[in-house]
């Protein structure tokens, strides 16, 4: 830093006004706060302390005026490296360790694991370095998100209520601390951000065991229960198990995902990852990443039950499991979507029936779709589940993939003769035969266009057996009836 940088204010304010809802809480604040110097806020409780830091850091919207630290506007990616930031509650995992928590905000800055080990003895915490953290005292908590703050040897470390329930000793020594503070075990690269915060994620539902039943058990249950209701009447369970699963993973994905990015939000955490180096690509890349593989574990111990000791006829167990899957991702990305419109745990369930029940109403498990009215169809044709449970009909009417799953091209391209009856009549000639009416009426006659069809030929929608002398000839309409 060289004698100009030193001269310049940390940070700068001018004219600052900010409005939450109707009411105006921070009215055409101007001042700066000089580098290496310890700036309070006093002020009684609602006077806007809280709004005043969150401008600083640039996580709360300002209504006019200007903020701006280390010379760059507040929020700029570039100050995520230079400004830490410790919020009003302590904004840590509750459902992962001390450790786990200093460790996984290191792996955010590019510091090794020696930097988060520093950062809990610095904040005197080193005995209590593996207990969760829900399980430690308020105060407790407030030193391990103090320590998440510290990590990355921050320029300006801006913090709210700092010292609530920490011990006098521990505010005594903690500006001696800060100031001896020194980057420690060395930087990795940045890209690991997104891999930390799914092995974050994985970690926490490896702590919630409720939540590892939801995911793993639940589906096995539903579906064993689902094969003791037809009591031995197997081509009926093939033919609803298989669908099943694939329901159960999008349903119990985009609860779980829904929830647990709303947790990040109400806890703080969220508005802590965004004043730190990732962007928010690495936060949901992780939350697809966690999940997805989730997903894989689901789908995997799902169609294995499934197919062994239940019995049901998949003709291709690898290919189910893969639309289980990616129906769970499915699920994943629409919980991600809704969470962001949730306000409480309530809310997003709430979604729940507002969000899947249509889906479930109109995927062709109940009435197919091509008996809906064309609106239903349109609709239907936009919604996610619709695709896996076509694809999981497809594969319990015909015991494996099918030309309507995916398209198929031939390797080179083939010249097909144009057809004499569609052929363009010589000057003066005059057609001998109606052949073109005729091709055209069979044309017009066809009951699907190509991806329509969903069962096979001959089925009826409750029935598992091709009616017989049913199968024609390829039908001029170019695809196979």
């Amino acid at each position: 830093m060289d004698a100009l940088d030193r001269a310049r204010p940390a940070v700068t304010i001018a004219d600052l006004v900010v409005d939450r809802g109707r009411k105006r809480v921070l009215h055409g604040i101007t001042c700066s706060i000089p580098r290496g110097s310890l700036t309070a806020l006093l002020g009684p409780s609602g006077s806007g302390k809280t709004t005043f830091l969150r401008s600083i850091v640039g996580v709360q919207p300002i209504t006019s005026g200007s903020v701006t630290v280390l010379g760059r506007p507040a929020g700029a990616g570039e100050l995520r490296r230079l400004v830490g930031y410790v919020t009003q509650a302590p904004s840590v995992y509750v459902d992962l360790t001390v450790r786990e928590n200093a460790r996984y905000f290191a792996s955010l800055h590019g510091l090794r694991a020696a930097a988060a080990d520093q950062a809990i003895a610095d904040v005197g915490l080193a005995i209590a370095a593996d207990q969760l953290t829900g399980n430690l005292s308020g105060g407790q908590r407030s030193r391990v998100s103090l320590a998440c703050a510290l990590l990355g040897n921050p320029d300006v470390l801006v913090l709210d209520e700092p010292t609530v329930g920490l011990d006098p000793v521990l505010r005594r020594d903690l500006p001696a601390a800060d100031r001896e503070r020194r980057p420690r075990g060395g930087r990795v690269m940045f890209a690991n951000a997104t891999f930390s915060t799914a092995g974050r994620i994985l970690r926490q539902l490896r702590h919630d065991k409720r939540t590892v039943a939801l995911l793993i058990a639940l589906p096995t249950v539903l579906l064993t229960l689902v094969w003791a209701m037809y009591d031995g009447n197997q081509d009926s369970f093939n033919h609803v198990g298989l669908t099943l699963l694939g329901l159960f993973p999008f349903i119990t994905m985009f609860l779980v995902t829904s929830v647990s990015m709303l947790r990040e939000r109400t806890s703080g955490t969220l508005e802590r990852f965004l004043t730190l180096p990732p962007g928010k690509a690495n936060l949901l890349f992780g939350y697809g990443l966690a999940f997805s593989a989730a997903a894989v574990v689901q789908a995997t111990v799902a169609t294995s039950l499934a197919c062994g000791p239940l019995g049901l006829d998949t003709g291709s167990p690898a290919l189910a499991a893969l639309v289980a899957v990616t129906s769970a991702v499915l699920g994943v990305a629409l919980g991600l979507l809704c969470s962001a419109f949730a306000q409480t745990e309530f809310q997003a369930v709430q979604f729940m029936p507002a969000v899947v029940m249509p889906q479930l109403l109109l995927c062709g498990l109940f009435v197919p779709r091509g008996d809906m009215s064309s609106w239903l169809q349109s609709v239907s044709d936009v919604l996610p589940l619709t695709y896996a449970v076509d694809a999981l009909t497809e594969l319990s009417d015909n015991g494996g993939p099918t030309g309507s799953m995916w398209p198929t091209w031939p390797s080179s391209p083939v010249s097909l003769p144009r057809p004499s009856s569609l052929r363009r009549p010589r000057s003066g000639a005059t057609p001998t035969d109606n052949t073109r009416a005729t091709h055209s009426k069979e044309i017009s006659s066809c009951p699907y266009p190509p991806g329509r069809r969903r069962r096979g030929p001959g089925r009826s929608p409750g029935s598992s057996e091709a009616a017989p002398n049913t199968r024609a000839a390829p039908s001029p309409c170019g695809w196979s009836s």
